[in-house]
C-alpha cells in the first residue's frame, strides 16, 4: 500500500542555488520599505536579437529575461532553442545549459506525461556529476568562498552523498557563520540528514539570529522538529506586533508562529491572523505551509487568493490543480516541484501517486520513486511505495528486494509502518501465501485504528478486500459491499482508488477471481 498523505509538513527553509534564492527574495534586506527597482522591459533585447541572431545577442536576451522573470516569452524561447540547435556551443557551456533549462521548463515543452518525466530523468546523473566536477574546480580556485562550498554540498546531496555534503556544509559555516543563506542552507542539510541538534547548533552560532526574521523563522521550526519549546517565539511575536520588518522578510516567521500556535491549541482567530500576515507578501514555502495548516485544521476556513504568480510555486500549484481535477497539469507542476526540491520526500511521493493513481501510469511512478531515492537512499517510505508500484507492475522479485532494504529499527508505529505491513501483505498475496498476507494486512489496520489514521486504515481494508477477491477468498458481492463502505468525505485520492477497484471487479465476468498473478490491484 502506497503512502497517501504525509501527516506532518514541517517548515524547513528552502535550499536552492544562491541565484534562485536571490530571485525568490530570501536574500533581500529586512527593512520595512526597501527600494525596489521597477522591472525593466526586455523589448530592446528582443529587437536586437531579431536583427542579430548570434550568441552574444541571444545570451543578453536570456539574461534579461531571467532577471525580469520573463523566460516564457515566445522570443526568449526562440532564442533558447536557437542556442541549442544552431549556436555550436558544447553542452557543458553555461549558456547552453541555461538555454536547455528554459526550454525544458517552458509550458510548451510539457506536452505529455513521458516528455515531462524525461525532462526530469534524462541524463540526470551525468549532468549532476559534471556539475560536481565544475563546482570542485571552483572550490579549489576559491577555497574561502562559502557559497561555492554550500552549492557543492547541495549538489552532493542530490545524488545521496551525504557525508560529502555534510563536509562542505561544515566548511561553509566555518567560513561564513553569520551569513543568512549559508546558515539556512546548512540547517536544511543537517535536518535532511537527521542531525537535528547540529542544525540547532549552527543557528545558535549565527550572531544575527535574534535580529533576522528569516533566521528566527528557521529557529522556531527547528525547535518544533526537535520537539522543544521555541525560546525565541516571544521575540518573534514582538517583532510582528511592532511591524519593524518588511512583509516579505517576516512571511516565514509568521507562518512558523502559526504552526506553533496551532500545535499549542490557540484560538483559530489568532492562528488565522498569523497566516494572513504570512500571506501578505509570501514566498512559495509559506503559502504551502499555510495550505497544509488549513487542511490540518479545517476550522480555519481560509480562502486563498491566486498565488500562481509566485516564483517556484510548484507545490502549491500541484495541489490546486489536483483540487480542480486537472490531473495532467498537476502532474507537470509536480515534476517541476521535484526538480526544484530533489531531496523532498513529499515531492517524490506526491508526483508518483499522481502518475499511478490519476494517470494510470505505474511505470512512470516507478521511475519517479527511483529518482527520489537518489537523494534519499534507504528512505523507508520511498522504498515501500516503490515496492508497491512494482507489485502493481507484477515485478514481484524486484519488489521483494526493495522491501528487504528497509531498516525497521528506525521506524516508529506511524503511517510508514502501516504502509510497510500492508505492502508486505500484498507481497505475500502475490506469492499465494494468503494467510500470512491477511495477517499482515490486519496488523496494518490495527495500527491505523490505534493511531486514528482513518485514511490508511481504509486504504489497507481496500487493498485487502480486493486481494481476497482476486484470490477467490470472498465473492464478488462481498468485495463490492466491503469496498463501497470505505469512502471518506473530501479524500479524493482514496475515493479514486475505490472507483478503480470497483470498476475492475464489476468488469470481471466470474463470480470470484481466479488466483493468478494479474497486475491489477
Amino acid at each position: 500500500m502506497a503512502l497517501s498523505y504525509i501527516i506532518n509538513r514541517t517548515l524547513k527553509p528552502n535550499w536552492r542555488s544562491p541565484y534562485d534564492t536571490f530571485l525568490n527574495g530570501e536574500l533581500d534586506s529586512t527593512i520595512v520599505n526597501p527600494i525596489v527597482a521597477p522591472p525593466a522591459s526586455i523589448k530592446s533585447y528582443i529587437i536586437d536579437w531579431k536583427y542579430n541572431k548570434s550568441i552574444p545577442y541571444a545570451g543578453e536576451l536570456i539574461g534579461a529575461a531571467i532577471t525580469n522573470n520573463n523566460v516564457n516569452d515566445k522570443d526568449v524561447l526562440e532564442a533558447a532553442e536557437w542556442i541549442i540547435s544552431h549556436s555550436g556551443l558544447q553542452d557543458n557551456h553555461p549558456l547552453f545549459e541555461l538555454a536547455k533549462e528554459i526550454v525544458i521548463d517552458s509550458p510548451c515543452n510539457a506536452c505529455g506525461n513521458q516528455s515531462v518525466l524525461s525532462s526530469l530523468t534524462q541524463k540526470y546523473d551525468e549532468d549532476i556529476r559534471r556539475k560536481i566536477h565544475s563546482l570542485r574546480l571552483g572550490v579549489n580556485n576559491a577555497p574561502r568562498n562559502a557559497y561555492r562550498h554550500i552549492e557543492l554540498a547541495r549538489t552532493f546531496l542530490l545524488v545521496g552523498e551525504r557525508d560529502k555534503a555534510k563536509l562542505h556544509t561544515t566548511i561553509a559555516t566555518q567560513i561564513a557563520p553569520n551569513d543568512r543563506y549559508v546558515t539556512r542552507s546548512a540547517v536544511r542539510c543537517f535536518l535532511h540528514n537527521g542531525d537535528y541538534d547540529q542544525a540547532k547548533y549552527v543557528l545558535s552560532q549565527n550572531k544575527r539570529l535574534k535580529t533576522d526574521p528569516w533566521l528566527l523563522a528557521t529557529d522556531i521550526s527547528v525547535e518544533l522538529i526537535r520537539d522543544k519549546t521555541p525560546k525565541n517565539a516571544k521575540l518573534a511575536k514582538d517583532y510582528l506586533d511592532r511591524r519593524i520588518f518588511s512583509p516579505r522578510s517576516f512571511t516565514e516567521m509568521a507562518i512558523a508562529l502559526a504552526v506553533l500556535e496551532n500545535k499549542n491549541g490557540a484560538k483559530n482567530k489568532k492562528i488565522r491572523h498569523l497566516i494572513e500576515m504570512a500571506l501578505y507578501d509570501p514566498i512559495d514555502n509559506s503559502v504551502a505551509q499555510a495550505q497544509w495548516l488549513n487542511h490540518l485544521n479545517p476550522a480555519l476556513r481560509l480562502d486563498f487568493r491566486d498565488f500562481s504568480d509566485l516564483k517556484f510555486n510548484y507545490e502549491v500549484e500541484t495541489y490546486r490543480e489536483l483540487n480542480l481535477d486537472n490531473f495532467e497539469v498537476a502532474y507537470k507542476n509536480s515534476i517541476q516541484w521535484l526538480k526544484d526540491s530533489g531531496f523532498s520526500h513529499r515531492a517524490a511521493i506526491t508526483t508518483s501517486n499522481i502518475a499511478a493513481t490519476y494517470l494510470n501510469n505505474v511505470k512512470a511512478s516507478i521511475e519517479i520513486l527511483k529518482f527520489g531515492l537518489r537523494a534519499n537512499p534507504g528512505a523507508p517510505i520511498l522504498l515501500n511505495n516503490l515496492a508497491y508500484q512494482l507489485l502493481k507492475d507484477n515485478q514481484v522479485s524486484l519488489a521483494e528486494k526493495e522491501l528487504k532494504r528497509v531498516d525497521y529499527r528506525k521506524i516508529i508505529p506511524n503511517e510508514t509502518l502501516i504502509c510497510l505491513k500492508a505492502t508486505t501483505g500484498l507481497l505475500n498475496f502475490r506469492k499465494k501465501q494468503y494467510d500470512k498476507g491477511t495477517i499482515l494486512y490486519m496488523e496494518a489496520i490495527e495500527i491505523a485504528k490505534k493511531n486514528k489514521d482513518y485514511r490508511h486504515e481504509n486504504l489497507a481494508l481496500l487493498n485487502l478486500s480486493y486481494e481476497q477477491y482476486k484470490a477467490g477468498l470472498i465473492t464478488k458481492n462481498d468485495a463490492i459491499n466491503k469496498i463501497s463502505t470505505l469512502r471518506l468525505h473530501n479524500e479524493k485520492w482514496i475515493n479514486v482508488q475505490i472507483d478503480t477497484f470497483l470498476k475492475l471487479i464489476l468488469s470481471d465476468k466470474c463470480e470470484t477471481a481466479k488466483t493468478d498473478n494479474s497486475d491489477n490491484i
